[in-house]
């Protein structure tokens, strides 16, 4: 094969070859509130809009009183010394969207009783995926106190949204856990084909021979 051909065919190759990405990666990341934790003897509020951990959590009503932190120590704060996000309106729902958009998976999500009681409420959980329906899911909390999770497991949603299913009950919820997809990389054995087909180029490069006309004495 001629050597101009041997190079195009190789160039051609590895060109492929850099375009085959690894399999995506991903990662996951868990919303604790961590930074909304207070020592107030009672609760603090929130805006209706509020980010954390990647996060964007949209109230449906726009007072000022949509959500609220219980103080690190108060006997209604399902996470003892930490902080969750309560539901302090009635019929209030929270659309959960990435912060700046995107699809990610909902992993799991920790949930109790707004006052953190024994009483056994129920939670719907709807998920919205592109040129799909909506799907819901009912949740029911255990009736005992302190958070339980939830394994959801849903993936490509562009959004979720939780609102309390239990008349004249609100909820408090933790530890979002999701998972987003990673830039996709050439794997190794890629890099070293590329490598490696460099250096047959370069080797059959210089064994070309030379255009020049040879010269006698």
């Amino acid at each position: 094969m001629p050597i101009e051909k041997l190079t195009r065919t190789l160039l051609a190759g590895l060109s492929a070859a850099m375009c085959l990405p690894a399999p995506a990666a991903a990662a996951t990341t868990v919303v604790g509130f961590g930074e909304f934790a207070n020592t107030s003897t009672f609760r603090n509020n929130l805006s209706p809009t509020f980010t954390s951990g990647g996060l964007t959590f949209k109230s449906s009503s726009t007072s000022s009183l949509s959500y609220s932190v219980w103080g690190m120590n108060s006997p209604h704060n399902a996470d003892k010394g930490g902080a969750t996000i309560g539901h302090n309106l009635f019929g209030m729902t929270s659309t959960v969207t990435l912060e700046g958009g995107g699809l990610f998976d909902l992993v799991s999500i920790d949930f109790a009783d707004f006052g953190n009681s024994t009483v056994v409420g129920s939670i719907d959980l709807s998920f919205s995926r592109p040129n799909a329906p909506i799907e819901t899911i009912k949740l029911k909390l255990p009736g005992v106190t302190g958070l339980s999770k939830f394994t959801i497991n849903r993936l490509g949603i562009s959004a979720f949204t939780i609102r309390s299913a239990t008349v004249n009950r609100t909820i408090q919820f933790d530890n979002v856990t999701y998972r987003t997809p990673l830039a996709a990389v050439p794997e190794p054995a890629t890099w070293a084909l590329m490598i490696g087909g460099f250096g047959v180029v370069g080797a059959a490069l210089r064994r070309r021979p030379s255009d020049s006309p040879l010269t006698t004495a």
